[in-house]
């Protein structure tokens, strides 16, 4: 014990140098396929009515943070979505009377082509949505386009796609069609959050412990202020975050000096230091290991309860309830924090294991490996770390610091809203809307805020997808168009008549309707009368109004529009025709019906002559005399 007390310096010094040289074992990365998981709400009927986890798709352009309001629809035919709609004569249509609700198709997961092709197709059709019901009673899955897609060349189809899709499981499924194909009409509200775009990777390595300076103070204030920011960026997707924390062992040769018994766990395995730098009163350096490992298990749960972000709650907890520097630093205030966030101390405490144990455990083995196998991140040595898709960040960790740090990392104009705040970024398209193109009002816009600058792309706005260049123009296109400034086409109001351009038969385009000539955007009267295309019978008068044309006819005649004919009004009189239609109807049953009663009673007779005759030639004499006796007789019934 002497010569361990005479060494207690060095001893002190080594462990805490040994962060950077543990021992370096393999290590595999595995990678995580992410499942984006977005909400998808039954508003009616009651009896379905509810909030259900549906999975994204990774294709298709929707208006980003949005959502969808929609009546689900089931085709009656080819529910697949392999093959085009079209060739059943199917299409999604707006319900009448029903202008609130976009129409969604609802398609099988059956058939041998992939989830793009039936989206696609589904687009084709007019629907402004399409679920996919999940055949399998599986977890859900991401929907892709796939290289060996049917049609193989996906690419050409898949970036044409422009509405939200996703897939809902078995169950939910086959709710949905037995309630549409019984004839009933479900709406819901299909929400699928900011953008689709894969998380960013982070980790923060740190340590558990609020008594060591200043490194400690700004360690437990970063990690207060950036918890709300942290989850957001996990609950919806961009982040995948992984908690870190600094694990030292002790040398075989020390395993039994009071500094490795205080300083470590699971015999002299997993060490941190003496917080205090004493080891004759205060807390320990395995008092720091132990809550280092419980939280560590604490990620550990919520991530396989799919609500990893929880684990900051616990964290920011922790530091205001169990502060070491307050002397609250204890097994006990860590599960009632644990507890308080709905976790079960018995869970925990299996997780951590036997600290007494002379065994490995999982966790801290696996933090000592990762710890000093940096590769291109380096290794850690110190804390706080803050490493950002395996890099290690240099600036100062503060909330916005970090956070411009992390949307740099983002695809322009996939970055999480977040990043678009004034306080991070300069908003491009406040001035002169960026370049873009805008409508009118102003209201809508091709420009889009990004962290990097701006783009300019064709919304999708209110149900309804613009296309165009962005820049010059953006036409709305879809049934739902002509809603929106009647699509851009010319449209006139004069009295009671109105007349547009603009058709929800038409996905695209203007046409100038009947009656008048135009290019779609201008629009104008076509004269009947003069061009001489309408009411030109020698009986006709003519005379133009706006859309149209009103012919007259002389005397007692009546225009035909189909024919240009004036005809006599006895001709095509309603009421004429039709009492003449069942004079004619009547003449012609009765007359049948004498016939039939003629003809029957002919068959009738007929038949029992044939009978008598044979009857008298069996019993009759065959002498001559008797013979004419018979012939007699036939002749007077004749």
């Amino acid at each position: 014990m002497a010569a361990a007390g005479g060494h207690g310096r060095e001893e002190i010094l080594l462990l805490r140098l040994l962060a950077v040289v543990l021992v370096v074992g393999p290590s595999l990365a595995e990678g995580k396929y992410v499942v984006e998981e977005r909400s998808l709400s039954i508003l009616s009927p009651g009896s379905l009515e509810g909030k259900f986890a549906v999975a994204v798709s990774s294709f298709g352009r929707p208006g980003y943070a949005g959502s969808l309001l929609g009546s689900l629809q089931y085709p009656k035919q080819g529910a697949s979505g392999c093959t085009a709609f079209d060739k059943f004569q199917i299409s999604f249509k707006k319900f009448e009377n029903d202008f609130r609700h976009a129409p969604i198709a609802v398609i099988e997961s059956t058939g041998e082509c992939d989830f793009a092709w039936r989206v696609y197709n589904a687009e084709l059709a007019g629907a402004a949505g399409a679920l996919i019901i999940d055949t399998k009673d599986q977890d859900l899955m991401k929907m892709a386009d796939s290289r060996y897609a049917t049609p193989p060349s996906s690419a050409k189809y898949v970036g044409n796609i422009t509405i939200p899709s996703a897939l809902v499981n078995k169950t939910l499924g086959d709710k949905l069609r037995a309630e549409l194909t019984s004839g009933g009409q479900i709406n819901v509200k299909l929400e699928w959050g900011e953008a689709q775009v894969d998380p960013l990777p982070y980790e923060i390595w740190t340590i558990s412990q609020d008594k060591c300076g200043e490194h400690c103070d700004t360690q437990v204030q970063f990690m207060m202020n950036f918890r709300a920011v942290a989850q957001m960026l996990e609950k919806g997707g961009y982040t995948v975050f992984t908690p870190h924390y600094m694990v030292w062992f002790c040398p075989p040769r020390y395993l039994d000096s009071r500094e490795c018994q205080s300083q470590c766990l699971n015999n002299g395995r997993y060490c941190s230091p003496d917080p205090e730098d004493d080891f004759d009163s205060g807390y320990e350096g395995k008092d720091v290991v132990t809550e280092n490992l419980r939280q560590l298990c604490v990620h550990k749960i919520l991530t396989e309860k799919k609500k990893p972000w929880v684990w900051w709650d616990y964290v920011s907890d922790f530091q205001v309830r169990c502060s070491m520097k307050e002397g609250k630093y204890t097994k006990d205030c860590g599960n009632m924090v644990a507890t308080s966030l709905g976790m079960n101390e018995t869970d925990i405490t299996t997780c951590m294991g036997d600290p007494n144990a002379d065994e490995e455990n999982a966790l801290l083995k696996a933090e000592q490996d990762v710890q000093a196998n940096g590769g291109e991140r380096g290794d850690i040595v110190i804390t706080p770390t803050l490493v950002i898709k395996d890099k290690q960040y240099r600036g100062r960790l503060e909330n916005g610091a970090v956070l411009k740090t992390m949307c740099a990392f983002y695809p322009e104009g996939n970055e999480p809203s977040v990043c678009l705040g004034d306080d991070i970024q300069t908003n491009e398209c406040l001035d002169n809307n960026g370049g873009c193109w805008a409508d009118a009002s102003g209201l809508i816009t091709a420009c889009r805020d990004t962290f990097k600058g701006r783009v300019c792309e064709c919304p999708y706005y209110q149900g309804i997808q613009f296309k165009g260049d962005g820049y010059q123009s953006c036409a709305p296109t879809g049934q739902l168009r002509c809603s929106i400034h009647n699509a851009g086409c010319w449209q006139e109001t004069r009295g009671n008549l109105s007349f547009s351009a603009c058709s929800s038969e038409k996905p695209e385009g203007c046409q100038c309707p009947s009656g008048f000539t135009g290019d779609g955007y201008r629009c104008e009267d076509i004269d009947e009368c003069k061009s001489k295309t309408k009411c030109q019978c020698a009986e006709c008068s003519c005379t133009d109004i706006w859309g149209g044309y009103d012919c007259q006819c002389s005397g007692d005649l009546v225009y035909l529009a189909d024919h240009d004919a004036c005809v006599r009004k006895t001709f095509v009189e309603p009421k004429g025709v039709i009492w003449f239609g069942v004079g004619v109807v009547g003449f012609v049953v009765v007359i049948l019906v004498i016939g039939g009663i003629i003809i029957y009673k002919y068959r009738v007779r007929t038949y029992m002559d044939s009978r008598i005759r044979a009857t008298l030639a069996q019993y009759m004499p065959l002498e001559s005399n008797n013979q004419d006796i018979y012939r007699h007789l036939q002749e007077e019934e004749g």
